[in-house]
């Protein structure tokens, strides 16, 4: 990035500059919701336009004339922004003092009930083929943040691998990986370097220095998990039986991923995974579980804390007969060792289901407790203490229940965990397997479909659920911010209300008093994230084609919100 001698120069052109980078890495950002020239009432203060300098400061007076005056903290996305507790409904006086005088606002300004999101940026990506309202086939995307929150890794399903300032929205890191789906990123600014997980033929797990863009290792995942080729080229989910990294979590100066390869052999279903530690200096394996080669499943998603790694592992179809691996079950390793510690194998619910289908609903919460939602609509608590998957609670959250003789059901395909609290979201519209041969349809959802539900860890009591408006997507969780987001609804009559609902989970009263704001996208949300303090939120939009099958709504593009 160049640099200006003049002090007074450079703070003109910081937003510029940011606004170049981007450009430069192929995702310029813009702001969809127009923000960027007015006052914002913000989480924890007011952003407006202009500098950030420290001697730049904000005199706020209130109703009873009583003047505040305001430092500028962190710049938010070439903007200033004020820490100040305001209040819903308040009528506020604001006046900018900079160096040369003092700058008035036309008028009082009256203070909202909720808080608005802040745009840091709307990056626009690659061009991707848009998927289908009824049929799905939206386009991959994966995110991460660092542990700083001040980094935020992107994958696409282009093949691109990148990097952005989560201050200012500006690319800092791009590299494209051809002939690949970046399926899984990780990022450790501590150590300078920037991971992707591979969706391809050698299934690659790669790390690149942030700074020079050069290959530090790369790992072949193909070489433990086999590799295959897709019987039909064309099929947009041919990509899918490739040899692929699932999950990916860094870990201080290590890497933990779940390799994952799940394909047809002639007639036949085959499933391998493996899970790996790595230095993430070197790429040195320090460990692999199971030690002795692949699992004979899938091993679909992971959580960790600072002494274990929980993780999710089935397959599809009722094993053959001799299998003695479960057909679904919960793993719990040592994180040291990677030596397993316990698990807990799941029966299928009869008689609607054979198998016990699972996904990402996996995750732990700050204080040693798991949830785990299964895809026939159950959900599980557990207590990690000693070591063991003890039971703490069975949770009947959308199993099926029958709508004109079809048994309907929701899958609890998403969980994440902060602080005691633990949450698990459901998605749409599904018909139960049982339901097969029947020839019978249904115009309804389960009545708990699309439901974010809110436990105690401790205890597994429901504290409070809220019901999204459409198909929900995934759900991510930082200190004191949840969010949860929407994707296609499978249905051309079904409402398209894309985009993300947030809540502060620690304010006190009703679900709705909790709800921070709702930001909206013209396409379906693919990829969700929140930094661990909860300051920031990254989201990416896909566009979709409707019912008519000429119609695209949304783009593919970086949301990153403050």
């Amino acid at each position: 990035m160049p640099r200006l001698s003049l002090r007074w120069a450079m703070r003109c052109l910081r937003p510029a500059l940011a606004l170049l980078i981007a450009v430069a890495c192929g995702c310029g950002p813009s702001d969809p919701t127009g923000s960027r020239d007015r006052a914002i009432f913000a989480r924890g203060g007011i952003v407006l336009p202009g500098d950030a300098s420290p001697d730049v400061l904000l005199d706020v007076t209130t109703t009873d004339n009583t003047t505040v005056r305001l430092t500028a903290g962190l710049p938010v996305g070439g903007r200033a922004f004020f820490p100040f507790r305001w209040k819903s409904g308040e009528s506020y006086v604001l006046r900018r003092v900079p160096p040369a005088g003092g700058v008035a606002f036309p008028a009082a300004l009256h203070a909202p009930m909720r808080p608005e999101p802040v745009v840091v940026a709307a990056a626009r990506l690659e061009d991707v083929h848009a998927g289908s309202v009824t049929a799905g086939g939206e386009p991959d995307a994966s995110l991460a943040f660092s542990e700083d929150g001040t980094r935020l890794a992107l994958g696409t399903f282009g093949g691109y691998l990148r990097a952005f300032d989560t201050q200012t929205g500006g690319c800092v890191f791009e590299k494209r990986l051809p002939g690949t789906v970046v399926k899984r990123v990780a990022i450790d600014t501590a150590g300078g370097r920037i991971y992707a997980g591979e969706m391809s033929y050698d299934g690659f797990v790669r790390a690149f220095d942030l700074k020079t863009r050069k290959e530090l290792w790369r790992f072949r995942l193909a070489d433990e998990l086999e590799t295959s080729r897709p019987a039909r080229a064309d099929d947009f989910f041919a990509l899918y039986a490739y040899p692929q990294v699932y999950c990916m979590r860094a870990l201080g100066g290590d890497l933990v991923v779940a390799g994952f390869h799940s394909w047809r052999d002639g007639q036949k279903s085959r499933h391998l995974s493996r899970m790996y530690r790595f230095d993430g200096r070197t790429g040195e394996v320090k460990w692999t579980w199971p030690a002795d080669g692949p699992l004979r499943r899938n091993i679909s998603w992971f959580d960790l804390d600072d002494c274990f790694v929980a993780l999710s592992a089935y397959q599809w179809e009722v094993p053959a007969s001799g299998d003695r691996v479960p057909q679904a079950a919960v793993y719990l390793l040592n994180l040291a060792s990677g030596r397993e510690l316990d698990r807990h194998a799941f029966e299928p619910l009869k008689p609607h289901f054979d198998t016990v289908p699972m996904w990402y609903g996996l995750a732990l919460d700050d204080a040693g407790h798991l949830a785990v939602g299964l895809m026939d609509g159950r959900g599980v608590i557990f207590d990690l203490a000693g070591g063991t998957l003890k039971l703490t609670k069975a949770l009947d959250l959308a199993t099926p229940v029958e709508v004109t003789g079809v048994p309907i059901y929701a899958g609890a395909g998403w969980a994440a965990g902060s602080g005691q609290q633990l949450y698990i979201l459901t998605d749409g519209r599904l018909v139960a397997p049982s339901a097969g041969g029947k020839g019978k349809t249904v115009r309804a959802d389960h009545f708990n479909a699309n439901t974010l539900f809110v436990f105690d860890g401790g205890s597994g009591k429901l504290l409070w659920q809220w019901k999204l408006t459409t198909t929900a997507q995934s759900v991510a969780v930082g200190k004191n911010v949840l969010a949860a987001a929407t994707q296609q609804s499978y249905s051309s009559d079904d409402p398209m209300d894309y985009g993300l609902t947030v809540f502060d989970p620690s304010a006190q009263g009703a679900p709705v008093e909790k709800m921070l704001f709702r930001y909206p996208t013209a396409g379906p949300i693919v990829a969700l994230a929140v930094s661990g303090d909860g300051r920031t939120l990254a989201a990416v939009e896909a566009p979709v084609r409707l019912a008519d099958d000429m119609t695209v709504v949304g783009k593919y593009r970086l949301h990153i919100l403050r």
